[in-house]
């Protein structure tokens, strides 16, 4: 995950693609505890999910205008 976030918005031209990728570590950590120890606190919860979201959706995004441009 965190390679394909930092490939995607490198090629982007995204200034913050190693903070972004980043991000989806810390988020897939937390996916794990969910996971493996069945909770999660539920303000935790709702924002990484909402942090999730958009950058899936950031992510999306870019690989399609990367496909849209031939880059792909």
């Amino acid at each position: 995950m965190r390679n394909l976030v930092l490939t995607t918005l490198v090629m982007s031209g995204e200034d913050d693609a190693a903070e972004a990728a980043k991000q989806v570590v810390r988020l897939y950590d937390l996916r794990s505890t969910l996971v493996h120890e069945g909770t999660l606190p539920q303000q935790k919860l709702s924002e990484s999910l909402t942090e999730a979201k958009d950058l899936v959706d950031r992510i999306l995004r870019a690989r399609y205008l990367l496909a849209a441009a031939g880059k792909l």
